[in-house]
């Protein structure tokens, strides 16, 4: 698998997982093209929409992609993180786990994964939003941070 993905410009995200299933049916779609090094079955994401974790939780709550909290996320993200060298390869690495956190997750069943998603709202996205709310970048970026290790550790450890 490619794992540097800083060679694709800023208007898409190619994620290679050959046959791996991410389950963001909304914003994934299939592109049958061949990448550089003659992958087939490259899933195409609008880099926009690679929240993966946050996008998760927020449509628990059963809320749309464009609402206040993604798309604080994603500004973040992208005006924020992605601007300074080492945050910008931390979103690399994010796209590369955060799909293999949701799986994990999911896998879990209906109802615990709705629980997990809950909780993790609870425990971090809540006063990462907060923080995002009143300007705290720094602080937005340490607790999101500590969730990806948190749930890094426990999922796919």
């Amino acid at each position: 698998m490619k794992d540097d993905l800083s060679k694709y410009n800023n208007d898409e995200l190619v994620l290679i997982y050959k046959n791996q299933n991410v389950e963001q049916e909304a914003s994934t779609q299939e592109s049958e093209s061949y990448d550089e090094y003659g992958h087939y079955s490259v899933y195409t994401q609008d880099y926009s929409e690679g929240c993966f974790i946050t996008s998760a939780v927020c449509q628990t709550f059963g809320k749309p992609d464009d609402c206040p909290e993604l798309t604080a996320f994603r500004q973040f993200r992208d005006n924020y993180m992605k601007n300074q060298k080492e945050m910008r390869k931390e979103v690399e690495q994010y796209y590369i786990i955060a799909p293999k956190i949701c799986h994990a997750i999911n896998a879990k069943g209906r109802d615990a994964a709705k629980q997990e998603y809950a909780r993790i709202w609870d425990d971090y996205l809540s006063s990462a939003y907060a923080a995002l709310k009143k300007h705290k970048l720094d602080t937005a970026h340490d607790i999101y941070k500590m969730m990806v290790n948190d749930l890094e550790d426990e999922y796919l450890n």
